[in-house]
């Protein structure tokens, strides 16, 4: 049986609460004893004002009464015989008498009716003095009347002056009262604040006596449970003074018992969902140690829970040594942090989308990793972004090859001219070459911006967010829709006069506007019902709006700030709300007979939104559609390359053109003649090399093409870098998404011309360079 004095005696408790009770209750008589004392004091403290007033008046009246006696004296001496007639009406000594008692009585009339100065008792003794002086200094009186009245002032006098006395002692009196009540008040104070600080460190004494004792008891307990392999209900004596607290303490036993199993099979079912997840977890404290890791972290680090636990983030992988800023910051902040993260695994990139969220709630104690391989994910949106670059080229390429049959047709029918002319000796004036070559020129600058247009559209390349001027990738759009959307098309546009700047990939938001278009374009073509005739108007806006706290409850996917609104409307069929509420489904499509994939909305979906931004669409069947595109507002102007034509730029010096095309090399020969250099021709790269090898210390700059037969453009590069690292190199290429040529311009290539291009643009080109190697 288990001894009852390991445990807490119940008579400290009976005790201990007792001593409680009485000191509740001496608390409670002290607070009224001095609460009775206070009161006491309030009134102790209005009679000592009283009586310093009294006090004082009582010294004005002693004053006043002892000028009357001197004034009335010096009259006497004055006036010694007491027979009628005698008086004198205008003496001075008369007149301050009459004064001194109007004086006493404004004395003893200004005190309030609890003064100790009782104004019943001196008023009448101050009106009989003064009728008496009165009648005194009447000159009717006899002389047994003079004496008479003498003596009634005489009285009068006498008795004022001992009310006063007896004010006066009555005040002393009081006086000391006070002070001996003011003294025991003191004392019993003193005493009770003796007493209140013996109770209360009695009290905490017996309280730091009683939480040892009973912390041995608990201890005593705990250690006596330690020694059990498994709890167990204890047993007890019949008498035991601790019965009831060891009932409860078996009945938790059995409760607890009860719900192990339950806690057991809760606890291996969270296992089981962390470790069958395909996502990976780790847990780490607030110093970034690791505390926990599944299986599949444990695969994708190559390591053991038990290896793991313990390190910090940035030894366990590199992979997670890039997350550990992020990772303090979400325990600092106390919020979540969703990113995505690439990662090189051998010869393979692997991507990953990776949130960081906050364990705890009163205090953070640590945060969860979690990152999820999004590898395949990322090569479906690449197959369905190629997929949707190829529904844009098939959209666009009828239209686009009519155009471009019309540009050629102006190029070639004016060449037929100036033949013609030619064979029959027909002479063309200036006015006439100069427009044909206007002809030409403009003809082939509407080819190149075509065939730069489609470049844009199909290339492919990784996500690059740059500064990009809306305004400018907007018209891009706009001149490749003149070009290839049918001329009953009206395209009406509206831009602002500044820059329109946001954080963007150039080639993906130009995808994005220009799906839009084609979608807009369809809606007023193709998709009209048979019969119906072709056309109707485009508009395409942009415009600044600032986004509060009314815009952000209308559109949940809004932050609080700027935003640029690209806005396409149509006025085609329309949609019905159910096909406005599918439209972002991939391979979703309203157009029939094969004519799209369904694939552009769900592009410009994910674009936008990777970009930051949001899509709203409105559309009435029959009426037309408006889709407004919202992306973040970057405040910096758009970098961007302007190409504007000047002056041609002449020099001198060697050039050495490695050039394949052979009208190309001509023509290029012939614009570089006319500035004034001296051009040494190769036709491919292996005749290139020996050309130089041959002309070494003549030549002063090479102008390269990058795609030649034999060697091509990086080949012949890098085989005279070697030898020469200091003769400028200038790049050619039709290709301008080359990844060739941003490497050869990393390894000192010293420009790059696109081609087509112009005799100005060339000898801008090759002139800067040059002037810059003399300086």
């Amino acid at each position: 049986m288990i001894d009852s004095n390991r445990f807490i005696p119940q008579k400290i408790v009976s005790i201990y609460s007792f001593l409680v009770i009485v000191i509740v209750i001496i608390l409670l008589i002290t607070g009224i004893f001095q609460f009775r004392i206070s009161s006491q004091s309030e009134k102790w403290l209005q009679t000592n004002r009283e009586i310093t007033d009294s006090w004082s008046r009582i010294e004005k009246l002693r004053s006043n009464l002892n000028r009357i006696r001197v004034s009335f004296a010096l009259y006497l001496n004055d006036v010694p015989h007491f027979t009628e007639g005698t008086v004198n009406e205008f003496h001075p000594y008369k007149a301050d008498i009459f004064k001194y008692v109007r004086d006493m009585k404004t004395v003893i009339a200004t005190g309030n009716n609890e003064s100790l100065l009782d104004r019943g008792i001196f008023d009448p003794h101050l009106e009989k003095l003064r009728n008496n002086f009165y009648n005194f200094f009447q000159h009717s009186l006899s002389g047994e009347q003079a004496k008479k009245t003498y003596e009634d002032i005489q009285e009068s006098l006498f008795i004022i002056g001992s009310l006063l006395d007896s004010r006066a002692s009555q005040l002393r009196y009081i006086s000391r009262n006070n002070i001996t009540a003011v003294r025991q008040n003191q004392k019993f104070n003193w005493i009770v604040l003796l007493c209140l600080t013996a109770f209360f460190l009695g009290f905490i004494f017996l309280g730091l006596w009683f939480g040892l004792r009973l912390n041995n008891r608990i201890r005593s307990i705990h250690n006596y449970l330690a020694k059990l392999e498994t709890l167990k209900p204890l047993e007890y004596a019949e008498n035991d003074e601790i019965k009831p607290l060891i009932d409860l303490f078996n009945t938790l036993i059995v409760e607890l018992q009860s719900r192990t199993d339950e806690i057991e099979t809760a606890r291996n079912f969270l296992d089981n969902i962390l470790e069958s997840s395909p996502a990976a977890y780790i847990a780490a404290d607030r110093t970034s140690g690791v505390t926990h890791c599944n299986r599949r972290a444990s695969e994708l680090f190559k390591c053991i829970p038990e290896e793991a636990t313990g390190k910090q983030l940035r030894q366990l992988h590199p992979i997670t040594a890039g997350f550990e800023k992020r990772f303090l910051e979400v325990i600092h902040e106390n919020k979540i942090s969703s990113f995505e993260h690439s990662a090189l695994q051998g010869e393979e990139t692997k991507h990953f989308s990776v949130s960081i969220f906050p364990m705890g709630m009163a205090q953070v104690i640590g945060a969860v990793i979690r990152l999820e391989d999004i590898t395949e994910q990322k090569i479906r949106e690449e197959q369905l972004a190629a997929a949707n670059k190829m529904e844009l080229v098939g959209n666009l390429i009828g239209g686009l090859a009519h155009d471009f049959n019309n540009v050629l047709g102006a190029i070639i029918g004016t060449l037929s001219i100036i033949d013609y002319y030619q064979k029959n000796n027909i002479e063309i004036s200036n006015a006439d070459w100069k427009e044909y070559l206007e002809i030409i020129d403009n003809s082939a600058t509407r080819a190149r911006d075509m065939v730069e247009g489609l470049l844009t559209i199909s290339r492919k390349k990784k996500i690059t967010m740059m500064p990009v001027d809306l305004k400018v990738a907007l018209m891009h759009v706009i001149k490749i829709c003149r070009t290839s959307f049918e001329k009953t098309i009206e395209v009406q546009v509206e831009m602002p006069d500044a820059s329109a700047t946001a954080n963007c990939d150039p080639t993906q938001i130009e995808q994005v506007f220009l799906n839009l278009a084609i979608n807009a374009s369809h809606a007023m073509t193709i998709m009209r019902p048979a019969g119906m005739r072709h056309g109707g108007k485009l508009f395409i806006s942009l415009r600044k709006i600032n986004a509060d706290k009314t815009f952000c409850e209308i559109h949940p996917l809004a932050s609080f700030g700027e935003y640029w609104v690209v806005t396409v409307n149509d006025t085609g069929v329309g949609m019905t709300p159910e096909t406005v509420s599918r439209i972002w489904d991939p391979f979703f499509t309203t157009k029939t007979d094969g004519k799209g994939l369904g694939l552009g909305l769900a592009m410009v979906f994910n674009i936008i939104k990777q970009h930051g931004g949001f899509v709203t669409v409105q559309s009435e069947t029959g009426i037309g559609s408006t889709f407004n595109v919202f992306l973040p507002v970057m405040d910096m102007d758009a970098e961007g390359h302007i190409t504007s034509d000047g002056d041609i730029t002449t020099g001198e010096g060697t050039i050495l053109l490695i050039e394949d095309e052979s009208i190309l090399s001509k023509v290029a020969q012939t614009m570089l003649s006319e500035c004034g250099y001296h051009v040494i021709t190769a036709s491919d790269g292996d005749q290139g090399i020996k050309a130089w090898k041959n002309n070494r210390n003549e030549i002063n700059l090479i102008l390269l093409d990058l795609v030649m037969p034999v060697k091509n453009g990086a080949e012949v590069f890098k085989e005279i870098r070697e030898t020469d690292p200091g003769l400028p190199i200038v790049l050619m290429s039709g290709f301008i998404q080359d990844p060739r040529i941003t490497e050869l311009l990393e390894q000192g290539a010293m420009g790059f011309l696109k081609k087509p291009f112009t005799i100005d643009s060339l000898s801008q080109t090759i002139g800067s360079i040059l002037m810059d190697k003399k300086q």
